[in-house]
């Protein structure tokens, strides 16, 4: 994609094909998922999903990623993240007045990551680069970090979320096969984590199809 494409996830129809895990999909995943507790349920899937990819964060950014998927889950509102070109979203938030310009970049940042994390496969279904959309929500995070007086600049969250966008991206799509997995009720839902398995490769969606009696063969011929 190149930087003047537009990505309209607003417009992003659900993927019912066995191998992508639709917006109906993923939310019905966090329903059977998550209890009262909500705050808890995420720092919880956050902390599994960081350690299962070995992915080093601080602890802010931990506590950063909880609250973020806690707000676009309980809001629903993934389908309203990036409607518009995202270059022109960061264009726009770089030319903000100053007292709009943090909020603009930091929503672009956050809507970037959890889009890519999350619903990868949409944005692969449209033809949209998700890498290329990591590196804008890199960039919001970096520039939101520069805007920050900091004494001590180990503190420098926004500064560590775009130093490890891609990284953070992947325990994101951890916590999205978990979402999946917890969806996948009955035959044909087990046919679908087998298929995003093959697709993926997803040691999480692996060890689910064990726990559940199935032998993953990679090239194979169907379930074993």
């Amino acid at each position: 994609m190149s930087a003047s494409s537009g990505l309209r996830v607003g417009r992003v129809r659900p993927n019912l094909g066995l191998g992508g895990a639709s917006l109906k999909e993923v939310r019905s995943g966090m329903s059977i998922l998550m209890n009262s507790d909500v705050d808890g349920f995420f720092s919880s899937a956050v902390d599994e999903a960081v350690a299962a990819r070995k992915v080093q964060v601080s602890a802010g950014v931990r506590s950063y990623l909880a609250g973020l998927l806690a707000d676009f889950a309980c809001k629903g509102s993934e389908q309203e993240t990036l409607r518009r070109p995202v270059t022109l979203l960061l264009q726009e938030a770089l030319e903000a007045p100053a007292q709009e310009r943090f909020e603009k970049l930091k929503s672009l940042g956050d809507g970037s990551l959890y889009v890519v994390g999350i619903f990868q496969e949409h944005l692969e279904a449209q033809g949209v680069d998700a890498g290329y959309v990591s590196s804008v929500g890199a960039t919001a995070y970096r520039s939101a970090s520069s805007m920050l007086q900091r004494a001590d600049r180990s503190e420098d969250l926004f500064g560590e979320l775009a130093a490890k966008f891609h990284l953070i991206v992947q325990a994101l799509r951890e916590v999205a096969d978990a979402f999946f997995a917890g969806s996948a009720v009955g035959p044909e839902g087990l046919l679908r984590v087998y298929a995003r398995w093959e697709k993926t490769g997803s040691v999480r969606l692996g060890r689910e199809l064990i726990a559940r009696g199935v032998v993953p063969v990679r090239g194979g011929v169907g379930i074993h």
